[in-house]
């Protein structure tokens, strides 16, 4: 189906988070080390709206708008709902472009996805599943078909469908320009100690879904290694960054994410105040397009973005992964 009528439908909202219930006990003291500053923290129990496999009702045939948040400190979720077809409708900047059939959706720490999914008249359970490509299987929730009114969830509009993004005359010229500002993100050398190159269990999709090296990940903290921006024209790192933008103008930024540095891994790169498309992943050009302000950078990955700078002030940029931003990996730019 497509979303362009104007009927309702119910909106359940999913939060998703992984907590390490061993780690609870120990509080942490003010000013002490930020932790796992290597890889962040991954849980070992994985919630949904603060719940372990929480069951959420659905009348037969019904449609129902699902709005997902990963709340995590680092893991990525790849969530599905085996044998229906999810229709993407939204992400981090609203709902406003037609629904995308999907048959699982990637989020990063901070990620904001809006899908719909209809139920089929016939069998009455379903389960929303984690699976990471490494053959990991988690169930986050169950579905489960009732007879009587649903009484979750809010009801909701479908709204037009509309793109609302820029001119394609500004999204060609983008693509073919030279970027206004590059971003390498990396690791500091100088700060590893002899620990040397440290690489976890990276697959070809260049995402660390595990981790896989929790003894090194728990010693490590800001002290012991640098997560560092650099800007690629003047050799500026972290906060020493802090370029200036005209109001109105469309900013070709690139991030980039070498897979050749003490450790390679993802990074949800979180621009605030503004919003921006991917133009392209490695020069290829990105045909699905949609307004986005966090985007997960894979290890060996360089994306370009085409960044509306409609907000004045100074506004942080910043990986989302909390340990690494901790550890130094947040600049700044300003818009007037």
């Amino acid at each position: 189906e497509n979303i362009t009528g104007t009927g309702t439908l119910r909106r359940e909202m999913l939060v998703l988070d992984d907590v390490s219930l061993q780690q609870i006990s120990t509080l942490k003291q003010e000013n002490s080390p930020v932790q796992f500053a290597l890889m962040g923290s991954f849980g070992t129990t994985f919630l949904v709206n603060s719940a372990t496999e929480p069951t959420f009702n659905f009348q037969p045939g019904e449609k129902v708008r699902l709005s997902l948040l990963n709340t995590a400190n680092t893991r990525t979720f790849r969530v599905s709902i085996p044998t229906t077809v999810l229709s993407l409708v939204g992400t981090d900047q609203g709902e406003s472009f037609p629904g995308t059939p999907i048959n699982s959706i990637i989020l990063g720490p901070s990620d904001r996805t809006t899908v719909d999914v209809t139920f089929p008249e016939t069998a009455d359970i379903f389960r929303l599943e984690h699976s990471a490509p490494n053959g990991k299987v988690v169930v986050l929730a169950h579905f489960k078909s009732t007879k009587t009114k649903v009484l979750q969830g809010k009801s909701v509009m479908e709204k037009p469908a509309s793109l609302d993004i820029p001119n394609p005359e500004i999204i060609t010229h983008a693509l073919s320009g030279i970027p206004a500002l590059t971003l390498k993100l990396t690791s500091s050398p100088t700060m590893m100690g002899d620990h040397g190159m440290m690489h976890g269990d990276i697959g070809d999709d260049g995402i660390e879904w595990e981790d896989t090296m929790p003894q090194m990940n728990a010693m490590m903290t800001e002290k012991t290694i640098k997560w560092q921006i650099i800007d690629e024209k003047n050799g500026q790192i972290n906060m020493k960054i802090n370029p200036l933008f005209k109001r109105g103008s469309f900013v070709k930024i690139r991030i980039e994410n070498p897979v050749d540095q003490p450790h390679a891994m993802q990074h949800p790169f979180h621009l605030h105040g503004q919003r921006f498309i991917v133009l392209s992943e490695n020069t290829i050009p990105n045909k699905d397009i949609r307004w986005e302000d966090t985007i997960l950078v894979p290890a060996g990955k360089t994306l370009d973005i085409l960044v509306e700078m409609n907000n004045p002030g100074t506004w942080m940029m910043h990986c989302h992964i909390a340990e690494h931003l901790s550890a130094g990996m947040m600049a700044t730019f300003t818009v007037e």
